[in-house]
């Protein structure tokens, strides 16, 4: 099953060596992915629409720039390694807390979207956040995102059937001062 998951011979982001940096599992309804820890400079990783419950093998991936773990059964997340990450996918799975997530600090795209999450809080350092999906979680708040300087798209609505998600589209903030024509 690996050998055909696995794509995309590549250098490594050392550039020192070639890998396979790309892997896709989605809809394989696996539970365990282990042996992913093998596989350290993959860039790409689809684990979307299986029935995984931990991931601690993500601590391995350190050079991972993309990951779609969508539609699992995750409760919490092992990414505290993968400082290079761009993009997150972790929509549909049981997440009630973004700890892990917080130290991502290259986290450009992160989805959220149905989890267990009452709070936003968790994403301290993720500085680098342009797009952010927080719709149909139990958020109460959104005050924990007023941290986030370069966020431009946040789409949160409420968990209810029909309801359709709230875009925002944020202009980014000048720090220069205004000048008068005269």
């Amino acid at each position: 099953m690996m050998d055909m998951a696995l794509s995309n011979l590549g250098w490594t982001m050392d550039g020192l060596r070639q890998a396979l940096l790309s892997c896709n599992l989605a809809d394989r309804k696996l539970t365990h992915v282990d042996l992913l820890k093998q596989y350290k400079y993959l860039q790409v990783l689809n684990l979307a629409h299986n029935h995984i419950r931990d991931f601690p093998a993500a601590l391995a991936l350190v050079d991972l720039i993309k990951a779609d773990l969508s539609h699992n059964l995750l409760t919490q997340l092992h990414f505290h390694n993968s400082r290079r990450l761009q993009s997150l996918n972790v929509g549909f799975n049981k997440l009630e807390d973004l700890e892990s997530i917080g130290k991502l600090v290259s986290l450009r795209h992160l989805n959220l979207q149905h989890n267990l999450l009452k709070s936003a809080g968790g994403l301290d350092h993720c500085q680098s956040l342009r797009k952010l999906n927080l719709s149909s979680n139990a958020l109460t708040t959104l005050k924990d995102l007023a941290h986030l300087p370069h966020l431009q798209e946040l789409d949160v609505v409420s968990g209810r059937e029909g309801s359709d998600p709230i875009r925002f589209f944020l202009a980014p903030v000048s720090h220069q001062p205004m000048t008068t024509d005269k």
